[in-house]
């Protein structure tokens, strides 16, 4: 029988650690100069399949059901997530917030929520929030990338 090590113990890393990794991470960075502080704890979740394009600047609005608004204002900067998990991706700047009856939802909007047509934006909003009836309102949020990990600020502003 092959001898297996035990693995080590996982170290809590001190605070010292922990202000290092921040400072060669562009987002806490970030999270620190707009997050008020570097409570990066103000979010917006996403799926992960919209997270490419999101970063690639792609996706630049989307829609959230009244129970599921995270009542964010114009000029807020919030982290980008997945949902149940703590990695950030990047940040975003609210630019933009308004109600809007569900079925005035234009092409040009459908494109900037990040799908090609009417149809995929209906099927993909009834599996994550039950069948459109049209007239629900929900809150747009148009948004810009301010930051990704790897890219410095000014790159994206």
């Amino acid at each position: 029988m092959k001898h297996v090590p035990k693995r080590k113990a996982h170290k809590k890393p001190s605070r010292g650690q922990r202000d290092q990794a921040a400072v060669s991470c562009p987002v806490y960075i970030l999270g620190q100069a707009y997050g008020g502080g570097g409570d990066l704890s103000r979010r917006l979740t996403f799926s992960r399949r919209y997270i490419p394009l999101i970063l690639g600047g792609e996706k630049t609005q989307t829609r959230r059901p009244p129970d599921q608004d995270p009542k964010l204002e114009a000029g807020d900067v919030v982290a980008v997530r997945v949902p149940w998990k703590k990695e950030t991706y990047g940040l975003i700047e609210i630019t933009d917030v308004r109600i809007q009856p569900l079925e005035e939802i234009s092409q040009e909007e459908v494109e900037r929520e990040g799908f090609k047509t009417l149809a995929d934006f209906k099927r993909t909003w009834g599996r994550m929030y039950g069948p459109m009836n049209g007239r629900e309102m929900v809150t747009v949020y148009e948004f810009r990338l301010i930051s990704r990990p790897g890219i410095p600020k000014k790159v994206l502003l």
